[in-house]
C-alpha cells in the first residue's frame, strides 16, 4: 500500500483528534506493519497508546477497505503527505502540534516567499479591494499567499493571487472532500486548477466545519507564512492589534499635536514632513546591497512603504485631517545592487497631500541621505508655525504670527543609529490591561495605507489620484 493510504485510515478510526497518536505510530512503525502485525506486535511496537486503539484498528482494518481508500484519494485526485515523509514543510514541524497528515489538492508549492492574508468574514468594500489588490500585486511578484477560503477577506485574497504566477494554498477548517462555505466552490476549483495553487487540510476525509476547526486552521496558514497580513479582524473579532506607528508616541509629536487642538497656530494651512535616511542596507537583519528591503519580489514596496507610511500616518494625527487627494513620483535614483544594477523598489518618494480639511503639504521618504537622519515637521497655520524636530538645539519650536517664540526639549526622536525605547510595547500591554486606554489599532491606520497606495498609482499613472477611489 502506497502514498500513506492507511495513515488515513488510522486517522478516521482514531479520529480527528489523534494527531499526536499518529505522528508517533509514523515515527515507529511503516504501513507494511500496519497491515500485517496482529493486536500484540501493534501493541507492543508503540506502548505508549492504549491497546484498546490498536483494537480500535484491527476491526475497521480490511484490504478491500484500503483498496477502496486508495482508488477513493486517486480518483479525486487527493495526495497525502506525512509527518515522516521528506516533502513535508519542515515549517510545519514548528508550530504547536505540527499535523501529522497534509491532504492536499492541487499543486503545492510553496513558494521562495509566501505571505498569509486573513482577516473579517464581514469585511467592508474597502477591506476586501486590499485584500485582493495587495494579494494581487504580491502574486504578481511570484509570491504565494495563504489564506483559509473563507468569505470576506480570504476569498478576495484566493481571488487576488490566481491571478498572478505566485499562485495560493487555501487551509480549509474541514476535510479536503468538503467545500465550505458551498458558495466558494467556484474558488476551490480555481485554485486546484492554478499552476501554483493547492488546497491543504488537516482533517480526516468528511470532517465537517467544526469551530474549533478554524483556530487550529490558522496556525498552519502561520506556519506556512514568512509574514502575515490581518485585514478587517481586531474590532469584529474582539482581538487587539497593536500597529507600530511609533511617530505618534515621540514626545515633540505628542505635544505638537495638543498645541494644535489648542488652536495655537490656528487653522492649519500647509505642512512639509521628511524621513530621510541613508537607507536599511546598513541595519537591516541580512544588511548589505543585498537586503530584502530592495527586492521587489520579497517587499514589493520601497521607501515609500518603508519611511512614507509612517510620516503620513503621523501627519493626519498630528493636525486631524486625511488625505484626500496624492501626487506622487516614486522613483530610483541612486541604490544599486552589489552587481551594480539598480534596486527593484523606491529608494526616494515625493507626494503632494490634499487633506480634507484643506490643508496641503509635501511628504518625502527617503533611503539616499547620506548626512544625518532627518525627521522632521513643519506645520504653518494661520496664527503661527510648528518646528517639529527640524532645530538641533530644540526638539519643539512655536513660532507665533506676532513674533512670539517658544521653545520646548522635549525628548529627542530616535533613530537607527540611536535605538532609544518607542513606547509602542509599553502603549500595548497597558491597553491589554485597561480598555480605557487607546492604542494604536489597525482601522486608524488603514486612510495611511490607502494614501500610499494612491501614491503608488499616481507616481505610476502620471496623475492625482482621490484616496477614495484606492
Amino acid at each position: 500500500m502506497r502514498n500513506n493510504v492507511l495513515f488515513t485510515l488510522l486517522h478516521d478510526v482514531w479520529g480527528e483528534s489523534a494527531s499526536e497518536s499518529l505522528r508517533l505510530v509514523m515515527m515507529r512503525l511503516d504501513e507494511e506493519m500496519l497491515c500485517a502485525a496482529d493486536l500484540d506486535q501493534l501493541s507492543q511496537a508503540v506502548p505508549e497508546l492504549p491497546k484498546e486503539k490498536w483494537q480500535a484498528w484491527c476491526e475497521y482494518y480490511s484490504p478491500e477497505r484500503a483498496s477502496l481508500r486508495e482508488k477513493l484519494l486517486a480518483d479525486m485526485h487527493i495526495q497525502v503527505l506525512s509527518y515522516v515523509d521528506p516533502a513535508y514543510p519542515a515549517c510545519l514541524k514548528e508550530v504547536y502540534r505540527p499535523p501529522s497528515l497534509l491532504y492536499i489538492k492541487g499543486q503545492f508549492k510553496p513558494a521562495s516567499l509566501n505571505i498569509g492574508m486573513v482577516g473579517s468574514r464581514r469585511a467592508t468594500p474597502y477591506g476586501k479591494n486590499v485584500s485582493y489588490t495587495l494579494a494581487k500585486n504580491l502574486s504578481a511578484e511570484g509570491v504565494c499567499i495563504i489564506s483559509g477560503l473563507a468569505k470576506g477577506i480570504d476569498v478576495n485574497a484566493h481571488k487576488g493571487a490566481i491571478e498572478g504566477p505566485g499562485g495560493t494554498i487555501a487551509v480549509l477548517g474541514c476535510g479536503i472532500d468538503r467545500i465550505y462555505p458551498r458558495e466558494n466552490a467556484k474558488m476551490y476549483d480555481a485554485i486546484v486548477s492554478h499552476p501554483c495553487g493547492a488546497i491543504v487540510s488537516e482533517w480526516p476525509l468528511g470532517a465537517p466545519a467544526t469551530a474549533w476547526h478554524f483556530p487550529a486552521r490558522n496556525r498552519i496558514i502561520a506556519g506556512l507564512s514568512d509574514g502575515l497580513v490581518v485585514v478587517e479582524a481586531a474590532k469584529k473579532s474582539g482581538k487587539k492589534l497593536m500597529i507600530d506607528q511609533n511617530q505618534r508616541l515621540a514626545g515633540a509629536h505628542v505635544k505638537a499635536r495638543k498645541l494644535i487642538e489648542q488652536g495655537e497656530i490656528g487653522s492649519v494651512i500647509t505642512f512639509a514632513t521628511a524621513f530621510r535616511h541613508g537607507g536599511p542596507e546598513t541595519w537591516s537583519i541580512d544588511p548589505g546591497q543585498s537586503t530584502w528591503f530592495f527586492d521587489k519580489k520579497r517587499a514589493a514596496m520601497g521607501a515609500m512603504a518603508d519611511l512614507g507610511v509612517h510620516k503620513t500616518d503621523l501627519i493626519q494625527y498630528l493636525i486631524g485631517q486625511t488625505v484626500e487627494e496624492v501626487e506622487a513620483q516614486l522613483c530610483t535614483l541612486d541604490k544599486k545592487f552589489s552587481d551594480g544594477s539598480p534596486i527593484t523598489v523606491d529608494d526616494n518618494a515625493f507626494c503632494i497631500y490634499r487633506m480634507d480639511g484643506g490643508a496641503v503639504g509635501t511628504m518625502t521618504a527617503s533611503w539616499t541621505n547620506y548626512g544625518p537622519e532627518d525627521n522632521s515637521t513643519v506645520i504653518n497655520g494661520t496664527k503661527g508655525v510648528l518646528r517639529i524636530y527640524d532645530d538641533p538645539a530644540h526638539t519643539l519650536i512655536l513660532e507665533k504670527k506676532d513674533g512670539a517664540r517658544v521653545c520646548y526639549d522635549v525628548d529627542a526622536i530616535q533613530t537607527n543609529d540611536n535605538q532609544t525605547k518607542s513606547g509602542v510595547i509599553d502603549l500595548f500591554v497597558e491597553s491589554l490591561k485597561n480598555p480605557a486606554v487607546q492604542g494604536i489599532d489597525a482601522q486608524s491606520v488603514l486612510t495611511a495605507m490607502r494614501a500610499v497606495f494612491a501614491a503608488i498609482e499616481s507616481s505610476e499613472t502620471g496623475r492625482r489620484v482621490k484616496t477614495s477611489e484606492i
